[in-house]
């Protein structure tokens, strides 16, 4: 337990300059070579790298992740609203099948009217915009989907076929998401 000591030595050659050296209890110097000093910095510096890496690897994918999750979102919020409805207006699902009709533009836009078989019948509106990425329901202009890259709607029969497909954008990078369902007309 004897405490380490500084001392002061002159150099053999007399001159004035002075060296300080470590010595520990047993009276031998201490301390690290350059070559030591050099190598654990080189250690810590690739440590360093590596968290660095890593941390920026985890945000990338953290950042696709949630781009992702915003996008199906997006999507089955759009679709929902196509089937259910508005703001207490009913939706796709509640058309009577004669009472469809659809208009499609040379730009992949269109309009679908129905009106729903309820015991208070509505006339209602989706409107899909190719130009402006966006489905929009009426009466109210209501946005139904944004960022919605295409959307499909077809009668067969005694079905609707409907399908969404949204694009999200962020710097590098990009997600696509598409989802449908097909609504059988109960009428």
């Amino acid at each position: 337990d004897a405490a380490v000591a500084f001392l002061v030595h002159r150099s053999q050659s007399g001159a004035s300059s002075m060296r300080t050296f470590l010595k520990d209890s047993r009276g031998e110097e201490t301390g690290f070579t350059l070559a030591e000093v050099l190598i654990a910095s080189g250690i810590s510096v690739l440590v360093l790298l590596g968290v660095i890496t890593l941390l920026v690897s985890t945000f990338s994918s953290w950042h696709g992740v949630n781009l992702r999750m915003d996008a199906d979102t997006e999507a089955n919020m759009a679709l929902s609203r196509l089937v259910y409805g508005v703001g207490g207006r009913l939706g796709l699902r509640s058309a009577n099948a004669q009472d469809v009709l659809i208009a499609n533009a040379d730009d992949g836009s269109w309009t679908l009217d129905y009106i729903t078989g309820s015991a208070v019948p509505q006339t209602n509106r989706f409107s899909y915009s190719a130009d402006d990425e966006c489905l929009v329901f009426n009466p109210g202009a209501k946005m139904v989907g944004r960022d919605v890259t295409a959307a499909w709607v077809a009668v067969s029969g005694a079905s609707l076929a409907v399908t969404v497909r949204v694009e999200k954008v962020q710097g590098r990078e990009t997600v696509r998401r598409e989802i449908g369902t097909t609504i059988t007309f109960r009428n």
